[in-house]
């Protein structure tokens, strides 16, 4: 009996727990991990394998499952109810002819002093929280009663000797265990429009260990913002062939802490966006962050630039898109 279903690079993966008698257009792959995923055309080219939980089949149908049922004789009304991101969007001012950017605040709720620090700049800024970090919604409805945009900060694996913190997804973990880390994370608040990795430069080279955080991402109906923590980083790509919502960051605000090399990454957010058309840039609750900001955003009507939510951007983006 077939469970579950998921669009990937036009086929269709089905999880099998029963036992089923193979057609003419269902391809098996056992893909445990003693097993090799398929690649090329089955699920995209340089597809590594996919763990999947215990010994699961998975099926690539090379036909759309829709496309076997038979047609209804008869119409029913249906109402849409928008994805979850959509309900927990901040809604965004209008354009009025400027740029929108948007300012992504990560590692949120270390500091519960800063947190409220960081919730009195203009909004609508957007605040990524750990997932593991203590008195979490209290903090997080802090940032939310002040118009701001919530995000939860996924712990993954670095390519250093960084700590991500506990629960982190890591690549030695078995598969189950992964899921059991993944929904603990997922499930620490409520309120926010969907996720971006905190370090993770090595866990999200691999698109075996991305593809099931992105299905569990897809299940909940979130978006994804790539941080980009990592050049080779699949997040962005993959989430695309699994039609999640996704973005990337464009500048990173804060590697060094000091206020004026900030200052200096704000101007080149600007440069990106006026050639790009949007910007979205990655800080940290950091005083020297904080201050930079306080001081920068009151300038960017006068500028021709707009502070947006994150989540305005997957439109938005989509509409340039279709025009160019």
């Amino acid at each position: 009996m077939v469970v579950s279903s998921l669009a990937l690079s036009g086929v269709y993966l089905s999880r099998i727990t029963d036992e089923q008698q193979p057609s003419d257009d269902i391809v098996n792959y056992d893909l445990s991990p003693d097993n090799e995923a398929p690649t090329g055309d089955a699920v995209g080219e340089g597809a590594n394998s996919l763990p999947v939980e215990g010994r699961d089949v998975v099926t690539v149908s090379r036909q759309n499952p829709i496309d076997r049922e038979p047609a209804s004789t008869t119409s029913s009304p249906r109402s849409i109810e928008p994805p979850l991101w959509r309900k927990n969007a901040v809604q965004p001012p209008a354009l009025n002819g400027k740029i929108p950017l948007a300012i992504v605040i990560d590692d949120m709720g270390h500091d519960m002093e800063m947190t409220d620090q960081m919730a009195t700049l203009p909004r609508p800024m957007t605040f990524s929280f750990l997932p593991y970090i203590s008195n979490l919604q209290e903090q997080a409805k802090t940032v939310s009663v002040m118009g701001h945009e919530l995000m939860l900060h996924l712990p993954m694996e670095p390519s250093g000797s960084n700590n991500p913190g506990p629960n982190a997804l890591v690549r030695d973990l078995p598969y189950n265990e992964t899921l059991k880390r993944l929904r603990w994370n997922l499930d620490q608040f409520e309120g926010y429009v969907g996720i971006n990795n905190h370090m993770g430069s090595q866990y999200t080279t691999s698109r075996s260990f991305m593809f099931p955080v992105l299905q569990e991402v897809h299940k909940r109906e979130l978006l994804f913002l790539d941080s980009r923590t990592s050049a080779n980083s699949v997040g962005m790509s993959l989430s695309e062939e699994l039609d999640i919502p996704t973005l990337e960051r464009d500048v990173f605000l804060d590697n060094v802490r000091d206020l004026k090399l900030i200052e200096r990454q704000l101007e080149t957010l600007e440069k990106s966006a006026l050639s790009k058309g949007y910007g979205i840039a990655i800080g940290h609750p950091y005083n020297e962050t904080y201050q930079a900001l306080r001081n920068w955003l009151p300038t960017l009507d006068e500028k021709g630039f707009i502070l947006w939510p994150i989540s305005a951007f997957i439109d938005y983006q989509a509409e340039k898109k279709a025009g160019q």
